[in-house]
């Protein structure tokens, strides 16, 4: 039982280890987004949307907290690195879609005259919310529970296994000593024995 209990501490231990580095990493994310980053300076590979390819929306237009540019945003706030990779962008205009700017910027060299115009005739860089673009790892509640409990069972049994061992040790130098007290009573002749041993030795009988 209590190797059993040793063996969930120890998975216990490692998750919860595991998930606290997780937590550390995306605290400190959040807050170097909140307070010493700003739109144009965000470290954007220490964000988890960094690494997606399919583009997908991280805050939607109501959320959107900062644009460049004079024309505000008419979409959601995507982060889409087909398109650019500097930053998060929302269209600025409402008759068209961001795929069909996408491929029709992929008809032109990146950062060309061209590229840049089309670029910011149909889009702006835009900033959303930490809380939207930072998913703080807490640890579960479940495995830090579990680790509690393995380590309070492990102490119990231990305990258990020590203060059985002490009374059986205990117990059995008890019983030894009551069984050599008794076997050496016994082997003590009588009172009268020894007188009459005494009487045979001198004469007397």
């Amino acid at each position: 039982m209590a190797a059993i209990c040793l063996l969930l501490n120890m998975v216990a231990t490692i998750s919860i280890s595991a998930t606290l580095e997780d937590w550390s990493e995306s605290t400190n994310v959040w807050l170097d987004c909140e307070v010493s980053e700003s739109m144009i300076t965000r470290d954007w590979p220490r964000y988890d949307f960094f690494g997606s390819t399919s583009g997908s929306a991280v805050c939607d237009m109501e959320s959107v907290s900062e644009f460049i540019g004079s024309r505000v945003c008419v979409s959601d706030c995507f982060w889409r690195p087909a398109v650019t990779t500097e930053g998060m962008i929302c269209l600025t205009s409402s008759e068209t879609t961001l795929d069909d700017v996408q491929e029709l910027l992929g008809t032109y060299e990146a950062n060309t005259n061209n590229w840049n115009s089309l670029f910011w005739e149909s889009l702006t860089y835009c900033d959303c919310p930490c809380n939207d673009m930072v998913s703080v790892k807490r640890p579960s509640v479940g495995a830090t529970a579990l680790s509690f409990v393995s380590q309070a069972l492990v102490t119990t049994i231990v305990g258990m296994n020590l203060a059985a061992k002490y009374w059986k040790t205990t117990w059995e130098a008890h019983g030894k000593k009551s069984r050599e007290h008794s076997t050496g009573y016994q082997r003590q002749p009588s009172k009268s024995k020894q007188l009459l041993f005494l009487y045979r030795s001198s004469g007397k009988i």
